[in-house]
């Protein structure tokens, strides 16, 4: 089973993947943080597969966290979610995010990203 945290400051969507992953996969043990502040203290006292998290969150936003994760958890497929993909939050991708996913996201394409990733784990972390 894989051990996923989700991160974002919208409490709504974190509730809709809770009833997704509750109702849909056996296949993810999933966590949840609703800022920053609280995926880093799990980040600091749990290992996780995967980490997914939003980009714009007050206080410390997902470069900041997945920074963090990076350098903390380096087998962590990391993945950042956002509605403002440019040339700026494309470098992110080469320097903290494994993958990035413009939001809207629907939650089966999330799913199915964190499958996939999962699946190509090995070629991902040596990138």
């Amino acid at each position: 089973m894989a051990k996923v945290l989700f991160v974002d400051d919208e409490e709504f969507i974190l509730l809709g993947l809770k009833r997704l992953i509750k109702t849909t996969s056996d296949a993810i043990d999933a966590e949840f943080a609703q800022s920053g502040k609280e995926a880093l203290e799990k980040i600091s006292s749990k290992n996780f597969d995967v980490i997914v998290t939003d980009l714009y969150m007050p206080g410390i936003d997902g470069v900041k966290l997945l920074e963090f994760a990076k350098e903390t958890q380096p087998n962590a497929i990391r993945i950042m979610m956002t509605g403002h993909i440019n040339s700026e939050i494309e470098k992110f991708k080469n320097e903290f995010a494994h993958i990035i996913l413009s939001k809207p996201v629907s939650y089966k394409m999330l799913l199915d990203t964190i499958s996939n990733c999962l699946s190509k784990k090995e070629e991902l972390l040596q990138q």
